[in-house]
């Protein structure tokens, strides 16, 4: 199970760069993903679809839903069909991603043919809404039941380099968030003594802020050998909550301060490839609603793979040395007779080892 498992998304400017590493995470954590992609180069010009199809495809080679869809998020219908595409082959919409937008080059002029330097800023917003099962009569009223929109202004420093022949792609961002009226989710029972009114909450923090660091590295070491390194570092803030002055100056939740993943492929004929990745994460608070955290861990994946006449064989493993590592933590009382507080953790993905066979036509 993922933790998206029935969620729908949709992700625009996923044919290439972030939004289709966005599309990929969603669909392995379970989500059905709209894989919207106008096809056109870097500069807007042209389209086609090929770039959204590509995508699709991975995904349904790895087990998960999506489609394509190469409207024109400039254009009002266009966009107004990404949605309608969703609703009408995943039943909903639960969230989008907007990654879409055209490169234009000119806040730095180019150092050299293989170096580019940018600048961006960018504002938006998550729409507000309402918390449902509250257990509200017709007569009664919550301080609870609505929230605000959250906005983000986000400020980006980055540079992209080729080294050594090409050999080696260099990326790095440094990044800066200021996030207003933040949403955050938390969990609560509207009766202390029954454990059967456990429910979650989204509400609003004043403020929020989020910076750090992100370093992106693939390198050729020879024809069949080549290797990446991706690393971020995030620092981020609870600060100005009314309501939970106790979280004041605190990480947010579900925020490494690390996240990291380092592999090598290697690929001995034109036939065969093996494949190892590590991924890791720093230790994160669970929620913002209590104080406990996760644990660092380290997971190793390995895929041994052969490829002939259209035809893909692939032995793969995951989580290979079966750590037992937690992604979600709940703090409530559920126990009687006393109903003591106590951290229930959702762990992650065991061992698994499978053979996936695929013909490409």
């Amino acid at each position: 199970m993922g933790l998206l498992d029935g969620k729908v998304a949709l992700v625009t400017g996923a044919g290439g760069g972030l939004g289709e590493t966005h599309a990929l995470l969603l669909a392995k954590e379970g989500a059905a993903v709209v894989v919207n992609d106008l096809g056109g180069s870097r500069d807007g010009a042209g389209g086609g679809s090929a770039m959204a199809d590509m995508v699709v495809e991975k995904i349904k080679a790895m087990g998960g839903q999506a489609v394509a869809d190469y409207g024109n998020v400039a254009n009002e219908e266009d966009a107004k069909a990404m949605i309608q595409k969703a609703v009408d082959t995943f039943g909903k919409i639960d969230f989008l991603i907007a990654n879409a937008g055209i490169l234009r080059d000119k806040s730095f002029k180019n150092m050299t043919n293989d170096t580019n330097m940018y600048a961006s800023l960018a504002r938006g917003y998550k729409q507000g809404g309402f918390n449902l099962g509250l257990g509200l009569d017709a007569n009664s009223r919550n301080k609870n039941l609505a929230y605000n929109p959250e906005f983000l202004t986000n400020y980006e420093l980055g540079i992209n380099t080729k080294l050594l022949d090409s050999r080696v792609t260099f990326n790095g961002v440094l990044f800066y968030s200021d996030r207003e009226d933040q949403q955050v989710l938390i969990s609560t029972q509207t009766d202390p003594s029954d454990p059967n009114t456990f429910s979650f909450l989204t509400q609003n923090a004043a403020e929020g802020v989020n910076h750090g660091l992100e370093i992106n590295m693939d390198m050729d070491i020879n024809q069949s050998l080549s290797a990446f390194v991706n690393l971020g570092i995030l620092k981020t803030e609870i600060k100005n909550w009314q309501s939970r002055q106790d979280l004041e100056g605190r990480a947010q939740a579900h925020a490494p301060e690390r996240s990291y993943a380092l592999g090598l492929n290697w690929a001995p004929t034109s036939h065969t490839y093996l494949a190892i990745d590590f991924t890791g994460k720093s230790s994160f608070y669970y929620s913002d609603s209590h104080n406990n955290k996760s644990k660092s861990y380290v997971l190793t994946n390995l895929n041994l793979g052969y490829v002939k006449n259209n035809w893909n064989y692939e032995l793969w493993a995951r989580n290979i040395f079966d750590e037992y590592y937690s992604v979600r933590g709940f703090y409530f009382g559920n126990e009687a007779p006393n109903f003591i507080d106590t951290l229930y953790e959702r762990h992650g993905d065991p061992r698994h080892i499978g053979l996936s066979i695929r013909y490409d036509f």
